[in-house]
């Protein structure tokens, strides 16, 4: 569901302002809130002598125990990581209740934060990250929806796949000859490849600053419904080379170094003696590899947004993610895909 389809989200907000009124009497007030690029709706149930909550609305009735949110929110309180409270459930009316965190992300914290505060934040972010990893990928049940998933090659050549159709097809308009779209769809083959060949771990997978809330000093991780197994570099790359914050470099491997501080020991190498040999080895060239995968996917998902379901918002998103791909390139010296990168594939 597009921001701009009135109608449908129109229609959502008289049938929760109902549901809330029935529930806690005729002064509750209802409030629209940003929401992602799934089919939920969000809303804020304003209540008169309560705390304020956060009403996530689906578009049919649910099973509660079908719903991977559910599941991965209890499992994520489980094991210590910070995620909204779920208040109620109304399977039959397809809503949840959740703890109101507020409007406050990592990303507006940026807006207005010292250097200071922001090296604390992105510490803190680090530091949930290699929890998770570590004691997530620990816990993890068979009966777990994370458990069941993985973003493995073919999810990774799939999201390069998606870029290709969705970006270069369609807000592009195809401008690659059949030669220069198969040596890309190799080059992605053997991205994917590689990629999923890293150490497998617990990921959130859309780790970056509008999926992290800041409440007073915590932060508080959210649209965690689609956690899986995957890439140890997977959410750092989320997370540091973000498509909606653009960090300097000093503070990015200034948080690399903690990353690879806050794993420790306990982190899985796969039987491989120094599975992070040191800087600029071999770490630096997973982690680089795996941005490069990473952002082709998100501008493969702003572009779907945009493209076919009319939701326009993601589009500025897509020439900074480029930069990073770009970015990415030049430091590993792929000068044939970075051509067309600089080339027939840049967004003017």
């Amino acid at each position: 569901m597009s921001e701009g389809n009135g109608g449908p989200r129109n229609a959502l907000a008289s049938r929760l302002l109902a549901f809330a009124r029935r529930r806690f009497g005729d002064k509750v007030e209802c409030d629209a809130l940003a929401g992602d690029a799934s089919d939920r709706s969000f809303f804020r149930i304003r209540l008169p002598s309560m705390s304020p909550l956060v009403a996530m609305v689906h578009p049919e009735p649910f099973r509660l125990e079908d719903l991977p949110f559910f599941a991965h929110a209890l499992f994520l309180k489980e094991i210590g990581a910070d995620v909204p409270e779920i208040v109620g459930s109304y399977p039959g009316e397809g809503i949840l209740l959740l703890q109101d965190l507020g409007d406050e992300t990592l990303m507006t914290s940026l807006l207005t934060a010292t250097p200071s505060r922001r090296l604390f934040l992105y510490r803190q972010a680090v530091q949930i990250l290699a929890h998770v990893q570590r004691a997530g990928t620990r816990a993890l049940t068979p009966d777990l929806p994370a458990s069941r998933t993985a973003l493995d090659r073919d999810r990774l050549l799939f999201e390069m796949r998606f870029f290709a159709e969705h970006y270069i097809g369609g807000v592009l308009g195809s401008p690659l000859d059949s030669t220069r779209m198969a040596r890309l769809d190799g080059w992605f083959e053997t991205l994917a490849e590689t990629v999923a060949g890293y150490d497998r771990v617990l990921c959130h997978r859309d780790y970056h600053s509008r999926n992290l809330m800041v409440k007073g000093d915590r932060l508080y991780m959210v649209d965690f419904q689609d956690a899986r197994m995957g890439p140890y570099t997977y959410d750092l790359a989320s997370l540091l080379r973000d498509s909606y914050v653009r960090l300097p470099e000093d503070l990015v491997e200034e948080m690399i170094d903690f990353y690879l501080e806050a794993a420790g020991r306990s982190f899985p190498d796969a039987g491989r003696p120094g599975a992070f040999p040191g800087r600029p080895g071999g770490f630096n060239e997973e982690f680089e590899r795996t941005c490069l995968q990473r952002n082709i996917k998100a501008v493969g998902t702003f572009a779907y947004q945009a493209a076919v379901r009319g939701n326009r918002k993601y589009l500025p998103s897509i020439p900074p993610t480029l930069e990073m791909v770009r970015g990415s390139l030049a430091r590993r010296g792929e000068s044939e895909i970075l051509d067309l990168f600089e080339g027939p594939l840049l967004l003017t």
